[in-house]
């Protein structure tokens, strides 16, 4: 049995903490070190960074931060590591989302079922409106010039 915490940040990034017997801790990491675990936003991968470990007792604590776009409807995890586990191997996982405290996916993973999701409601981001003032004044010295240099023949 193992645990694995997905924790959503204001910024987008997300938080891995994932609790393993120690024997079977070295069977979770993928050949780069990082814990086998594919975490997506909206469907674009997010990016892992590597893992600080800490011993507890009989257990192997891997803390791994995750660089994602920020989500807007969905944050998604593959637990891959199940695949290099016992057969009966079983992972309790969360996943929570920030800002609402009913933002919160847990089940039990296993075999062949290895992925956690959870849905969000959020709005897409806007174009600030700078970015529209700053095209619109592009266009009008774009204008401007051509109309003087056209009048100049």
């Amino acid at each position: 049995m193992s645990r694995s915490t997905l924790t959503e940040h204001a910024d987008g990034s997300i938080h891995g903490q994932f609790t393993f017997a120690a024997i079977e801790a070295p069977a979770a990491l993928d050949h780069e070190g990082r814990v086998a675990i594919d975490v997506r936003t909206d469907g674009d991968p997010c990016t892992a960074g590597l893992p600080s470990v800490t011993q507890e007792t009989d257990a192997l604590v891997f803390d791994e931060d995750f660089e994602c776009t920020r989500a807007t409807s969905s944050i998604t995890a593959t637990v891959r590591f199940l695949d290099q586990m016992s057969g009966a191997h079983e992972n309790i996982a969360s996943l929570e989302g920030y800002g609402n405290s009913s933002n919160i996916a847990s089940e039990f993973l296993s075999g062949e079922h290895r992925v956690i999701a959870l849905e969000l409601h959020r709005p897409k981001p806007k174009t600030p409106l700078f970015v529209f003032l700053f095209a619109g004044m592009a266009a009008a010295l774009v204008i401007f010039i051509a109309l003087r240099s056209i009048l100049r023949k």
